[in-house]
């Protein structure tokens, strides 16, 4: 494995959803999900707007586990599909940058820490465009706030 997948598979940090499972499989399985839209202007190509959110991810994820868990490193799991940064149009007609990403969920480092509060805590340093979804539960974050889910699947992505 090289460095450069090494250092991407460490800092992406996805959110959560049910998705069916593989093979027509009708048992559910939980990833952690990550979902951005980052504005066009903000990278001339996807190189960029991945190094970007990458860049946020792992900041939000060291702010975090500054926070809650002693500075501890919380692994990530499998990464299982990702999606972009593709071009593509938001609701407001405007363009950006789609990414989406599924992780297999890992115990965090933090005693006593659910996924919920540190996806939450992880979330109010991330950039506008960006919202996160830890497995098991039924809300996203943005901005250190609560959303609705927005259903996907692994066909989906």
């Amino acid at each position: 494995m090289s460095a450069s997948s090494l250092f991407l598979g460490r800092i992406l940090f996805l959110t959560s959803i049910a998705v069916q499972g593989i093979h027509g499989n009708a048992m559910a399985q939980e990833y952690d999900r990550v979902m951005a839209e980052m504005p066009s202007h903000q990278a001339a190509i996807g190189s960029v707007a991945l190094a970007k959110l990458n860049i946020a991810l792992r900041s939000a994820r060291l702010h975090a586990q500054q926070a809650l868990c002693q500075g501890h490193w919380s692994p990530g799991g499998k990464t299982m599909q990702v999606n972009g940064p593709e071009p593509a149009t938001n609701a407001a007609g405007q363009p950006v940058w789609h990414y989406q990403s599924l992780r297999q969920p890992h115990p965090l480092a933090c005693t006593g820490v659910s996924r919920a509060r540190f996806f939450l805590e992880m979330s109010r340093h991330l950039p506008e465009w960006v919202t996160i979804h830890p497995a098991g539960y039924t809300s996203a974050f943005r901005l250190g706030e609560t959303e609705p889910v927005r259903p996907a699947s692994l066909a989906s992505l």
